[in-house]
């Protein structure tokens, strides 16, 4: 994903999933946006399978704060594709 005006590409924490998020997600080398949309495409948009990875692969272990990052998939999949 790159900003349309500059084509720099867009930051994690530009997604607004939050500095507890983003920091964890930036820790294991998830850096950009579209690193972490094209995760959610690899599990089929599927939220079950989502929520699980951000449980066992990133250790958020609260469901609200999955919930918060798979609201922000399906928001940006549901503008852009």
């Amino acid at each position: 994903m790159t900003n349309r005006v500059t084509g720099e590409k867009v930051l994690i924490t530009a997604l607004h999933v939050g500095n507890v998020i983003g920091e964890k997600l930036m820790k294991i080398g998830f850096n950009y946006a579209h690193q972490l949309i094209g995760q959610y495409m690899v599990c089929n948009m599927d939220d079950k399978a989502m929520d699980c990875w951000l449980r066992d692969e990133i250790g958020i272990m609260q469901s609200d704060l999955r919930q918060v990052v798979i609201n922000t998939m399906q928001k940006w999949c549901d503008r852009h594709l």
